[in-house]
């Protein structure tokens, strides 16, 4: 069994997470250098598979963060007197932490150059932002903003889940075609 399969057989067996696919991913890399220098030959760029967990797995635990980082904005600021800080803050929280894990995905080893690149470009950001903020500038229906802002963090949780599967399923479409090449 070689380094990808066996990567490829702890994500189908359910063990991925984030924490768990960097160090899997750290395997493969420095695996693939080992026996690059050994042999001449390098491992494969990583499955098709993989890489998919991989992106669902890390923008899913980033998007965990920026529904905090939304829920403190809300807490902090009043949407009836500061909807623009609010809309600024939130932008640059969602591009921001977006970023962090395009950038990581640029360094992978895959079948498409510059995924993180790719996968930004599938995502669609600006009107997956409208979404977002259509949400969070909700007006408030009664005094007790702590309920609504609850129900309003599971909203933009829906919303970024929608859009994160979206982009995925386009992912998907893309490494296939990538394989026929």
């Amino acid at each position: 069994m070689n380094v990808t399969e066996l990567i490829n057989l702890i994500v189908q067996n359910g063990f991925m997470t984030v924490f768990s696919g960097t160090i899997l991913y750290f395997m493969y890399k420095f695996g693939n250098m080992y026996l690059l220098k050994l042999t001449g030959k390098a491992i494969a760029p990583l499955d098709n598979d993989l890489v998919l967990n991989l992106v669902r797995a890390t923008v899913w635990y980033h998007s965990k963060g920026k529904l905090r980082t939304i829920e403190g904005i809300l807490i902090e600021n009043n949407i009836d007197k500061r909807k623009d800080e609010i809309t600024r803050r939130v932008r640059n929280c969602l591009e921001e932490r977006t970023q962090i894990y395009l950038d990581y995905f640029n360094t992978l080893d895959t079948r498409l150059i510059r995924l993180g690149d790719v996968y930004g470009k599938l995502f669609e950001m600006e009107p997956f932002f409208k979404d977002v903020m259509e949400v969070v500038l909700r007006p408030y229906s009664s005094d007790n903003h702590n309920n609504e802002i609850a129900v309003k963090i599971k909203d933009v949780g829906e919303v970024m889940t929608e859009w994160q599967e979206k982009a995925n399923k386009k992912l998907e479409e893309s490494l296939k075609t990538c394989d026929k090449i």
